[in-house]
Protein backbone atom coordinates (compact mmCIF):
# COMPACT_ATOMS: atom_id res chain seq x y z
CA UNK A 1 0.00 0.00 0.00
CA UNK A 2 2.70 2.12 0.78
CA UNK A 3 4.65 1.62 -2.07
CA UNK A 4 1.14 2.37 -4.45
CA UNK A 5 0.94 5.73 -2.21
CA UNK A 6 4.40 6.48 -2.81
CA UNK A 7 4.30 6.78 -6.98
CA UNK A 8 1.07 8.68 -7.19
CA UNK A 9 2.63 11.78 -5.03
CA UNK A 10 5.66 11.72 -7.55
CA UNK A 11 3.61 11.57 -10.37
CA UNK A 12 1.74 14.85 -8.89
CA UNK A 13 4.54 16.92 -8.25
CA UNK A 14 6.51 16.03 -11.61
CA UNK A 15 3.11 17.42 -13.66
CA UNK A 16 2.89 20.32 -11.12
CA UNK A 17 6.19 21.13 -11.66
CA UNK A 18 5.56 21.18 -16.22
CA UNK A 19 4.74 23.84 -17.47
CA UNK A 20 3.14 24.63 -21.34
CA UNK A 21 5.95 23.76 -24.13
CA UNK A 22 8.64 22.43 -21.56
CA UNK A 23 9.26 18.82 -19.86
CA UNK A 24 11.24 17.41 -17.67
CA UNK A 25 13.77 14.96 -18.76
CA UNK A 26 15.99 13.43 -16.29
CA UNK A 27 18.49 12.09 -18.72
CA UNK A 28 19.77 15.62 -19.61
CA UNK A 29 21.06 16.02 -16.18
CA UNK A 30 22.67 12.73 -15.72
CA UNK A 31 24.91 12.70 -18.63
CA UNK A 32 28.52 12.41 -17.46
CA UNK A 33 29.75 15.89 -19.51
CA UNK A 34 26.53 17.99 -18.31
CA UNK A 35 27.35 20.85 -17.18
CA UNK A 36 26.88 22.57 -13.50
CA UNK A 37 24.51 25.21 -14.89
CA UNK A 38 22.22 22.14 -16.27
CA UNK A 39 22.55 20.14 -13.32
CA UNK A 40 21.21 22.92 -11.23
CA UNK A 41 18.75 24.16 -13.42
CA UNK A 42 15.56 21.83 -14.10
CA UNK A 43 13.19 22.45 -17.01
CA UNK A 44 9.37 23.34 -15.79
CA UNK A 45 10.38 24.32 -12.28
CA UNK A 46 11.19 27.40 -10.79
CA UNK A 47 14.96 27.94 -9.73
CA UNK A 48 13.47 30.93 -7.35
CA UNK A 49 11.16 30.94 -4.23
CA UNK A 50 9.85 34.31 -6.04
CA UNK A 51 6.32 34.23 -6.31
CA UNK A 52 2.97 35.90 -7.17
CA UNK A 53 2.59 38.77 -4.20
CA UNK A 54 -1.16 38.22 -4.41
CA UNK A 55 -0.38 34.70 -2.32
CA UNK A 56 0.87 36.57 0.55
CA UNK A 57 -2.63 38.95 0.97
CA UNK A 58 -6.17 36.98 2.16
CA UNK A 59 -8.65 36.07 -0.37
CA UNK A 60 -11.27 38.58 -0.77
CA UNK A 61 -13.98 36.00 -1.43
CA UNK A 62 -16.30 35.13 1.61
CA UNK A 63 -16.65 31.63 3.06
CA UNK A 64 -19.40 29.65 0.90
CA UNK A 65 -21.18 26.51 2.01
CA UNK A 66 -20.99 23.42 0.45
CA UNK A 67 -21.76 19.48 1.10
CA UNK A 68 -21.23 17.98 4.63
CA UNK A 69 -20.78 21.69 6.29
CA UNK A 70 -23.37 21.96 9.52
CA UNK A 71 -24.63 24.89 10.54
CA UNK A 72 -26.69 25.93 13.65
CA UNK A 73 -30.43 27.53 12.68
CA UNK A 74 -32.94 29.43 14.45
CA UNK A 75 -35.97 31.42 14.30
CA UNK A 76 -35.31 34.57 16.91
CA UNK A 77 -38.94 34.20 17.98
CA UNK A 78 -39.39 30.75 18.63
CA UNK A 79 -35.93 29.23 21.29
CA UNK A 80 -37.51 25.87 20.48
CA UNK A 81 -36.74 26.22 16.92
CA UNK A 82 -32.78 26.27 16.88
CA UNK A 83 -31.70 23.00 15.38
CA UNK A 84 -28.21 21.61 13.42
CA UNK A 85 -28.62 21.11 9.63
CA UNK A 86 -26.10 19.73 7.42
CA UNK A 87 -25.60 20.39 3.75
CA UNK A 88 -26.02 17.63 1.96
CA UNK A 89 -24.37 15.99 -1.14
CA UNK A 90 -26.79 17.69 -3.46
CA UNK A 91 -26.19 21.20 -1.57
CA UNK A 92 -29.50 21.37 -0.46
CA UNK A 93 -30.25 22.65 3.51
CA UNK A 94 -33.38 21.17 5.32
CA UNK A 95 -35.10 23.11 8.08
CA UNK A 96 -38.22 23.15 9.90
CA UNK A 97 -41.30 23.27 7.15
CA UNK A 98 -38.80 24.60 4.06
CA UNK A 99 -38.46 21.70 1.36
CA UNK A 100 -34.71 21.40 0.70
CA UNK A 101 -33.16 25.25 -0.38
CA UNK A 102 -29.93 24.77 -2.61
CA UNK A 103 -27.24 26.86 -0.48
CA UNK A 104 -24.29 25.31 -2.27
CA UNK A 105 -21.90 28.10 -2.89
CA UNK A 106 -23.73 30.76 -1.23
CA UNK A 107 -22.09 32.68 2.01
CA UNK A 108 -23.88 32.74 5.35
CA UNK A 109 -25.79 36.10 5.05
CA UNK A 110 -26.89 35.00 1.46
CA UNK A 111 -28.25 31.45 3.01
CA UNK A 112 -30.07 33.46 5.90
CA UNK A 113 -31.47 35.76 3.68
CA UNK A 114 -33.15 32.55 1.45
CA UNK A 115 -34.21 30.79 4.17
CA UNK A 116 -36.03 34.23 5.46
CA UNK A 117 -37.54 34.18 2.12
CA UNK A 118 -38.92 30.73 2.13
CA UNK A 119 -40.52 30.53 5.16
CA UNK A 120 -41.84 34.08 4.46
CA UNK A 121 -44.43 31.80 2.43
CA UNK A 122 -45.71 29.94 5.79
CA UNK A 123 -45.94 32.51 8.17
CA UNK A 124 -48.06 35.71 8.32
CA UNK A 125 -45.03 37.71 9.60
CA UNK A 126 -41.60 38.16 8.35
CA UNK A 127 -39.27 35.82 10.27
CA UNK A 128 -36.10 36.63 11.85
CA UNK A 129 -33.27 33.55 11.43
CA UNK A 130 -29.84 33.07 12.51
CA UNK A 131 -27.49 30.80 11.44
CA UNK A 132 -24.27 29.87 12.40
CA UNK A 133 -21.60 28.19 11.00
CA UNK A 134 -20.66 24.98 13.46
CA UNK A 135 -18.63 22.80 11.42
CA UNK A 136 -16.66 22.38 7.73
CA UNK A 137 -16.51 19.83 5.56
CA UNK A 138 -16.32 20.76 2.14
CA UNK A 139 -13.16 22.98 1.99
CA UNK A 140 -9.83 21.26 3.83
CA UNK A 141 -6.18 21.56 3.35
CA UNK A 142 -3.81 18.42 3.76
CA UNK A 143 -0.69 18.63 6.04
CA UNK A 144 1.22 15.67 5.84
CA UNK A 145 4.41 14.18 6.67
CA UNK A 146 6.39 14.74 9.41
CA UNK A 147 4.36 16.82 11.74
CA UNK A 148 3.54 16.29 14.91
CA UNK A 149 -0.14 16.16 14.16
CA UNK A 150 -0.92 15.68 10.71
CA UNK A 151 -4.04 15.02 8.51
CA UNK A 152 -6.94 16.90 6.92
CA UNK A 153 -8.05 20.32 8.27
CA UNK A 154 -10.80 21.89 7.85
CA UNK A 155 -10.59 25.59 6.04
CA UNK A 156 -13.02 27.85 7.44
CA UNK A 157 -11.52 31.18 6.95
CA UNK A 158 -8.33 32.97 5.59
CA UNK A 159 -5.48 31.17 6.60
CA UNK A 160 -1.59 31.45 6.41
CA UNK A 161 0.73 28.56 6.08
CA UNK A 162 2.23 29.36 9.57
CA UNK A 163 -1.09 28.81 10.89
CA UNK A 164 -1.70 25.80 9.40
CA UNK A 165 1.85 24.45 10.11
CA UNK A 166 1.18 25.40 13.86
CA UNK A 167 -2.05 23.45 13.78
CA UNK A 168 -0.36 20.59 13.02
CA UNK A 169 1.53 20.97 15.55
CA UNK A 170 5.09 22.16 13.60
CA UNK A 171 7.58 19.97 12.32
CA UNK A 172 8.69 16.95 13.31
CA UNK A 173 11.24 17.70 15.97
CA UNK A 174 11.94 20.63 15.47
CA UNK A 175 12.66 21.47 18.81
CA UNK A 176 15.18 18.75 19.28
CA UNK A 177 13.37 17.04 21.74
CA UNK A 178 14.92 14.03 20.25
CA UNK A 179 18.57 12.73 21.10
CA UNK A 180 20.25 13.35 17.56
CA UNK A 181 23.16 11.94 18.73
CA UNK A 182 21.60 8.64 19.06
CA UNK A 183 21.86 6.46 15.32
CA UNK A 184 19.33 7.03 12.85
CA UNK A 185 17.63 9.11 14.89
CA UNK A 186 17.05 11.61 12.06
CA UNK A 187 14.69 8.87 10.76
CA UNK A 188 12.02 10.63 12.12
CA UNK A 189 13.06 14.93 11.64
CA UNK A 190 11.39 16.79 9.15
CA UNK A 191 13.47 18.30 6.44
CA UNK A 192 12.76 21.83 5.64
CA UNK A 193 14.83 22.09 2.65
CA UNK A 194 12.53 19.30 0.59
CA UNK A 195 8.69 20.38 1.67
CA UNK A 196 6.79 21.98 -0.63
CA UNK A 197 2.90 23.43 -1.23
CA UNK A 198 1.25 21.79 -4.32
CA UNK A 199 -1.85 24.20 -5.69
CA UNK A 200 -3.94 22.78 -7.85
CA UNK A 201 -0.99 20.46 -9.32
CA UNK A 202 1.25 22.76 -9.32
CA UNK A 203 3.94 23.63 -6.66
CA UNK A 204 4.04 27.19 -4.75
CA UNK A 205 7.92 27.81 -4.24
CA UNK A 206 7.61 28.59 -0.44
CA UNK A 207 10.85 28.02 1.04
CA UNK A 208 10.00 26.77 4.56
CA UNK A 209 13.45 27.08 5.92
CA UNK A 210 13.35 30.60 5.67
CA UNK A 211 10.13 31.04 7.16
CA UNK A 212 10.37 28.39 10.02
CA UNK A 213 13.98 28.78 10.59
CA UNK A 214 14.65 32.42 9.90
CA UNK A 215 10.74 33.98 10.54
CA UNK A 216 10.73 35.23 6.84
CA UNK A 217 7.15 36.10 6.30
CA UNK A 218 8.04 37.35 2.85
CA UNK A 219 7.30 33.20 2.28
CA UNK A 220 4.04 32.93 4.51
CA UNK A 221 1.45 32.27 1.98
CA UNK A 222 -2.18 32.42 2.46
CA UNK A 223 -3.59 28.68 1.97
CA UNK A 224 -6.58 27.90 0.03
CA UNK A 225 -8.99 25.14 -0.13
CA UNK A 226 -7.27 21.40 -1.50
CA UNK A 227 -3.73 22.95 -0.71
CA UNK A 228 -1.44 20.24 -0.23
CA UNK A 229 1.63 20.59 2.05
CA UNK A 230 4.39 17.91 2.66
CA UNK A 231 7.37 17.66 4.79
CA UNK A 232 8.66 14.49 4.42
CA UNK A 233 11.56 12.65 6.60
CA UNK A 234 15.19 13.74 6.46
CA UNK A 235 16.43 10.29 5.71
CA UNK A 236 13.25 9.19 3.95
CA UNK A 237 13.15 7.80 0.81
CA UNK A 238 9.25 6.84 0.48
CA UNK A 239 6.72 8.63 -2.07
CA UNK A 240 2.85 8.81 -1.22
CA UNK A 241 -0.18 8.04 -3.56
CA UNK A 242 -2.85 10.78 -2.89
CA UNK A 243 -6.49 10.24 -4.10
CA UNK A 244 -8.99 7.48 -4.75
CA UNK A 245 -6.76 4.72 -5.04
Amino acid sequence: MKNIFALGLLGLIVSGCQHPGTQFNARVYDQPGATNAAQLSLQGFPSTNRFDAALLQPSPELFTLGPGDRVEIELLDDLGSRTTSTVGPDGKLYFNLLPGLDVWGLTLTQTKELLEQEFAKFVKTKPQISITLRDVASKRIWMLGRFKAPGVYSLTNSVTLLDAVMQAGGPANFSGEKDLSVANSTDDLADLQKSFLIRKGKMIPVDFQRLLKQGDLSQNVYLEADDFVYMPAATSRDVYVMGAV
